[in-house]
């Protein structure tokens, strides 16, 4: 790797140091629809329509698990072939009975759950998993996160009791709907208080502005070279004179980028033991 694109973030994505990132995450990101596609591929697999999505799953599986980058949001595809053979297997009745009672009750237990922590976490209840992730989070009640969260509950109540049709998709699309909805409403604040860039951005704006001029990024990943673009103007390319420059590292280890740099600022966000950043001035001379 030449000079430039280490400097610049070009090759700052990185390798996948997890290859079974994908096959993790379908395990939720995929539910309910994977249950009914093993079936499928297990009872139905002679007929050509389950085996071309079976084989373009397993291409699509095969090809982002050995990229040089690995996001969930990059598995949505996967997704399409799962409700193909997902789809098949619903002629099998005996299926529907169990993912009816689970969709109803799970849904109805989940949402519960959230609601009773989230009284809770506002009432002084500290858990050291959630202190973790966010310390010093203090929460309070968002007057639109709890409008919002109260109607998407009240859209779940209404789908159970009305008894829409068809009967175990609409439940399963409520039950989601309202983990989702009450997830990014009432527990919104405490997850974007973890995972904000934010904080972390400013806090090295400030040391920043001791030395003006541009900023050389190296080893950010896409999303992070978004963020310190969009909160800090740093662009991934920045010319090799800078006399700024920044790293990112996976461990807390202090990097060495060279002996005409020296350490100016390091920071992460809060409850983060992944992603570490480092900020070093141009040696004079």
């Amino acid at each position: 790797m030449n000079n430039f694109g280490r400097f610049t973030g070009e090759a700052g994505l990185g390798g996948v140091l997890d290859h079974a990132h994908y096959a993790k995450a379908l395990a939720w990101f995929a539910f309910p629809a994977w249950p009914f596609a093993v079936w499928t591929a297990a009872t139905q697999l002679r007929t050509a329509e389950a085996r071309f999505n079976l084989v373009a799953f397993v291409i699509m599986l095969g090809v982002l698990s050995v990229a040089a980058s690995a996001r969930t949001i990059y598995g949505l595809p996967l997704l399409i072939p799962i409700a193909a053979l997902a789809a098949q297997a619903m002629p099998a009745r005996w299926l529907e009975w169990p993912f009816d009672k689970l969709a109803t009750w799970g849904g109805a237990a989940a949402g519960l759950a959230l609601w009773a922590l989230w009284g809770a976490f506002l009432a002084g209840w500290r858990p050291p998993w959630l202190e973790v992730h966010a310390p010093g989070f203090v929460p309070r009640i968002e007057p639109a996160f709890l409008v919002a969260a109260i109607l998407v509950t009240a859209l779940w109540a209404l789908t159970v009791i009305l008894k829409l049709e068809p009967r175990l998709a609409a439940r399963w699309l409520a039950a989601v709907t309202l983990v989702w909805g009450l997830a990014m409403t009432l527990w919104l604040p405490w997850l974007d208080y973890g995972k904000s860039y934010r904080g972390v951005i400013a806090d090295m704006q400030r040391s920043r502005a001791r030395i003006p001029g541009c900023v050389i990024a190296r080893d950010l990943s896409e999303p992070q070279r978004a963020m310190f673009h969009y909160f800090a103007g740093i662009k991934a390319g920045a010319r090799g004179d800078c006399p700024l420059l920044l790293v990112h590292t996976s461990s807390a280890a202090t990097p060495a980028p060279g002996a005409e740099w020296s350490p100016l600022w390091h920071g992460t966000r809060p409850g983060d033991a992944k992603e570490f950043f480092w900020l070093f001035s141009r040696r004079a001379g």
